[in-house]
Protein backbone atom coordinates (compact mmCIF):
# COMPACT_ATOMS: atom_id res chain seq x y z
CA UNK A 1 0.00 0.00 0.00
CA UNK A 2 2.82 2.50 1.24
CA UNK A 3 4.61 1.67 -2.64
CA UNK A 4 1.46 2.73 -4.23
CA UNK A 5 0.87 5.97 -2.23
CA UNK A 6 4.40 6.81 -2.92
CA UNK A 7 4.35 5.63 -6.74
CA UNK A 8 1.34 7.14 -7.40
CA UNK A 9 2.02 10.61 -5.67
CA UNK A 10 -1.49 10.08 -3.78
CA UNK A 11 -1.97 11.20 -0.43
CA UNK A 12 -5.26 8.83 0.88
CA UNK A 13 -7.89 11.38 2.18
CA UNK A 14 -8.37 9.33 5.33
CA UNK A 15 -5.17 10.66 6.86
CA UNK A 16 -5.75 13.98 6.01
CA UNK A 17 -8.33 13.81 9.19
CA UNK A 18 -6.71 14.79 12.34
CA UNK A 19 -7.95 15.91 15.79
CA UNK A 20 -5.99 18.63 17.30
CA UNK A 21 -6.80 17.68 21.54
CA UNK A 22 -5.50 21.05 23.68
CA UNK A 23 -3.65 20.01 26.91
CA UNK A 24 -3.37 22.28 29.58
CA UNK A 25 -0.16 23.09 31.07
CA UNK A 26 -0.29 25.30 33.68
CA UNK A 27 -1.61 28.82 35.08
CA UNK A 28 -4.58 30.37 34.11
CA UNK A 29 -6.90 27.84 32.07
CA UNK A 30 -8.52 31.05 30.46
CA UNK A 31 -5.54 31.79 28.43
CA UNK A 32 -5.17 30.22 25.13
CA UNK A 33 -1.35 30.29 25.67
CA UNK A 34 -1.52 27.75 28.15
CA UNK A 35 -2.70 25.01 26.26
CA UNK A 36 -0.83 23.36 23.78
CA UNK A 37 -2.27 20.89 20.61
CA UNK A 38 -1.52 17.47 20.52
CA UNK A 39 -2.68 15.88 16.96
CA UNK A 40 -4.73 12.72 16.49
CA UNK A 41 -4.27 10.55 13.46
CA UNK A 42 -4.94 7.54 12.23
CA UNK A 43 -2.53 4.76 12.09
CA UNK A 44 -1.98 4.74 8.30
CA UNK A 45 -1.06 8.45 8.56
CA UNK A 46 1.10 7.59 11.36
CA UNK A 47 3.25 5.27 9.72
CA UNK A 48 3.51 7.24 6.42
CA UNK A 49 4.84 9.92 8.06
CA UNK A 50 7.51 7.54 10.16
CA UNK A 51 8.41 6.10 6.43
CA UNK A 52 8.53 9.22 4.25
CA UNK A 53 11.70 10.61 5.82
CA UNK A 54 13.45 7.39 5.01
CA UNK A 55 12.31 7.32 1.36
CA UNK A 56 13.41 10.75 0.55
CA UNK A 57 16.84 10.41 2.55
CA UNK A 58 17.98 7.46 0.07
CA UNK A 59 16.54 9.38 -2.88
CA UNK A 60 18.22 12.36 -1.97
CA UNK A 61 21.73 10.26 -1.84
CA UNK A 62 20.85 8.39 -4.66
CA UNK A 63 20.48 12.06 -6.40
CA UNK A 64 23.06 13.98 -5.01
CA UNK A 65 25.95 11.64 -3.31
Amino acid sequence: MFNYIFDKCIYPESCCNVIIVPIFKKGNRTCAEKYRGITLINDVAKLLSTLLPNRINKWAQRQYF
